[in-house]
């Protein structure tokens, strides 16, 4: 990993041996090209300004660690995922009493299917339920 202080990450993907040796996905690409593209982060995260990483930062950061197809920082469009699966990409910004969601979600099937990271994010306002 790249360790930042106060900060906290999250991921669907087990990295630790015995996670990984019982992973549901084992016998596919899964876990390698989640490796490669969780380690695409720190290089993210350190080409925004300090003090400046928003809302429109963090949903582009998990736009691209969400990204299933040859080239991770774009759509490769209808029918270029293969077996490829993000059901749901989210980003969420905490504050006091409230925070702002932001998701996405898969849409079509088959050869129609499109990533949720290549679809609309929408904005949901989280006030109501802290």
């Amino acid at each position: 990993g790249d360790p930042r202080p106060d900060a906290l990450f999250r991921t669907n993907h087990g990295f630790d041996p015995e996670t990984i040796a019982h992973y549901q996905w084992n016998g596919t690409s899964a876990d390698a090209d989640s490796q490669s593209r969780y380690a695409l982060f720190p290089a993210l995260f350190d080409a925004v300004e300090p003090g400046t990483y928003g809302a429109l930062e963090a949903v582009a950061t998990v736009a691209v660690l969400g990204q299933k197809g040859a080239d991770y920082y774009q759509c490769g469009g209808v029918g270029t995922y293969d077996d490829a699966s993000n059901v749901i990409s989210a980003a969420f910004a905490p504050s006091p009493g409230a925070g702002t969601l932001y998701a996405s979600w898969e849409v079509g099937t088959g050869d129609e299917w499109t990533p949720a990271c290549c679809t609309t994010f929408v904005q949901v306002d989280m006030e109501s339920w802290w």
